[in-house]
């Protein structure tokens, strides 16, 4: 989940910092109202999807001794095992950081919700209580408050006396009529339902300031297209700037951004420069889905069988020396886990009776290997081997000096694979690659060995200390 959260936030920094830089002094409103609700649902999904690459890697054979995974064999001297059942001993539980974080998440997110219904209820009421003047597909609201007009859904909220008597600007109706005709109001409800689940997210009120903007941006522009007067209604947005409705999710002259709006209304957008504009997006939409959605299958080297992470919380035992051994094969009935908890709470179970999370860490103890098809290296691969500040060499499973292959020709190698080494694996070694490599006789001698392991059920027990 923190993943998700913080990618989601960095989408949508990204998506609103491209409109800010390249869209929002531009006069094509109705393409930024889509882009800006866009980006809020783009931010909140992109992190969802995953989009597997497949990456081609060297094939490992199997028989590979993991030098970096110590699984002990451990028998048990005073708990009895049984198959099919389990020894627990039950460990004390309790609430921890992460319960007490999402308790709180909660609390805050039902009181802002609480908010957010009682906030919609006051305007619903409004609308409900006072008189009404239906006008086609908007409905007018007489209130006896000494309002500036601002609107909601299909309400236009309105001063009674201003409106009976005749004092009330026209260009303000048609400012307000133009947010009821595009149902600005449904957007806002869009982010301020947003807001009230992710209000730890700062981005989502900066997202709520450019949309109600924009609506703004495009009610002046319903007014110019009607009137053809800019000077005048210009002046009226100069004589109210600063007046503001005292409803938080109604449509409204909201003059603080007075400035940006008289601004806008000089500025004039192309056609050729607004398809610019749009497709300029494009790249950054394909970038942001490479970099959030993208999950490379493979990055290096790996073996076709591999104890990897999916041993990470087997930890070695403080009673025995750690010990590498060969993955061999068990049967899930055969195998018994012998847990520890951090508080000494010990309980045995059967690799069987194990839950699917925690058997997938388990996992490799019960795979059946393959063999590796025979391979043999060219005479120049051979010979590149022989450069001993690349070149790590192991035939046979021990480490031999790069000048013993002068002793050996290409044709008696029957398989190979090379590893980059990284990190750890690298330090105090002068090489950058380890070669693997196996006679005849030592890949039959392991062929056998694997088709013997993979054809013998053997009982056996593993100590794992338990991570909670």
């Amino acid at each position: 989940m923190t993943a998700y959260l913080i990618k989601s936030a960095i989408c949508l920094i990204l998506l609103l910092a491209v409109y800010l830089l390249l869209l929002e002094k531009e006069n094509m409103h109705r393409f930024k109202r889509f882009y800006l609700l866009l980006a809020l649902v783009l931010g909140l999904t992109l992190p969802l999807l995953k989009i597997n690459i497949p990456v081609k890697h060297e094939s490992i054979p199997v028989f590979h001794q993991m030098d970096n995974v110590h699984i002990l064999p451990y028998v048990a001297d005073n708990i009895t095992l049984q198959p099919k059942s389990s020894v627990i001993i039950t460990s004390p539980t309790g609430l921890n950081l992460n319960d007490y974080l999402f308790v709180g998440y909660i609390a805050v997110t039902l009181i802002l919700l609480l908010r957010f219904v009682i906030n919609l209820s006051k305007i619903l009421l409004k609308a409900y209580r006072n008189k009404k003047i239906p006008q086609g597909n908007l409905t007018l609201i007489l209130i006896q408050e000494n309002i500036i007009p601002n609107s909601f859904l299909h309400y236009i909220f309105v001063n009674e006396w201003n409106y009976l008597a005749g004092e009330m600007e026209e260009d303000m109706l048609i400012h307000e009529t133009v947010h009821v005709q595009q149902k600005h109001s449904w957007d806002i409800l869009f982010i301020e339902l947003l807001k009230t689940i992710f209000w730890f997210n700062p981005v989502f009120y900066f997202y709520k300031k450019a949309i109600q903007l924009n609506h703004e941006f495009l009610a002046d522009d319903g007014v110019i297209n009607s009137k053809q007067d800019i000077k005048s209604y210009q002046y009226l947005l100069l004589a109210k700037a600063g007046l503001q409705s005292n409803y938080v999710l109604a449509s409204n002259f909201n003059y603080s951004v007075t400035k940006k709006r008289l601004i806008m209304m000089g500025t004039f957008t192309s056609k050729l420069r607004a398809i610019i504009k749009g497709i300029s997006l494009v790249p950054v939409t394909l970038a942001l889905v490479f970099a959030l959605c993208m999950n490379a299958e493979a990055q290096q080297t790996l073996p076709q069988e591999t104890a990897s992470s999916k041993t990470t919380e087997i930890k070695q035992s403080k009673d025995h020396p750690p010990v590498t051994v060969y993955r061999d094969h068990y049967d899930a009935d055969s195998v018994f886990i012998h847990f520890r908890e951090k508080d000494g709470t010990q309980y045995v179970k059967a690799l069987s009776e194990l839950s699917t999370k925690q058997r997938a860490i388990f996992a490799h103890l019960t795979k059946k290997y393959s063999i590796t098809p025979k391979r043999t290296p060219t005479i120049n691969q051979f010979n590149s081997w022989k450069n001993a500040s690349t070149y790590g060499i192991w035939l046979d499973g021990k480490h031999i000096k790069n000048a013993e292959l002068n002793n050996y020709s290409a044709t008696d190698i029957v398989l190979y694979y090379t590893s980059k080494l990284y990190g750890a694996a690298k330090k105090g070694r002068t090489y950058s690659y380890q070669v693997d490599l196996s006679t005849a006789e030592y890949y039959k001698k392991e062929k056998e060995r694997i088709e013997k392991t993979n054809a013998t059920k053997t009982r056996a027990d593993f100590y794992a200390i338990a991570q909670h």
